[in-house]
């Protein structure tokens, strides 16, 4: 990654999957983009009134902490918001905990459509959806995974 301007290389769709799954999956991603939006490092830091001339820092640190994740698009490293407590603008708890129920290397894409699709663990609801209700529940819907 650029930490001037948050270039980051584009994570390519999954290799082998039929047509019609990577059109389903591109429109997923898509969807969760329009619904979330996505924030940048400079976002970050502006939350949490961040005075550092690096405005990236913020966001490298929590990242390398493994407190919240990131995803490309567009070419752009992007976090979306519901990791993120409104009021301080820092990473919510559980996020961190819910992130190390994954493997290491699991892709920012991958956590994200895990936290927007429907979880039988949760009553077929989404975990971000019930994340702020009841993380405790979410966190444990993430250790069944």
């Amino acid at each position: 990654m650029d930490s001037d301007t948050g270039s980051v290389a584009e994570v390519p769709l999954p290799q082998g999957m039929a047509p019609e799954l990577l059109a389903r999956y591109e429109s997923a991603r898509e969807a969760v983009v329009k619904e979330f939006g996505l924030r940048l490092s400079d976002d970050l830091a502006r939350a949490v009134h961040s005075t550092a001339d690096n405005r990236s820092l913020v966001a490298s640190k929590w990242l390398r902490s493994r407190e919240i994740f990131a995803v490309s698009y567009g070419g752009r490293r992007g976090y979306f918001g519901f990791q993120f407590d409104p009021v301080t603008g820092r990473p919510k708890p559980a996020i961190a905990k819910i992130i190390e129920t994954f493997r290491a290397n699991t892709d920012g894409w991958r956590l994200v459509l895990w936290f927007t699709s429907a979880n039988p663990r949760l009553a077929n609801r989404r975990p971000v959806d019930v994340l702020d209700q009841n993380p405790k529940q979410v966190i444990e819907a993430a250790k069944g995974e």
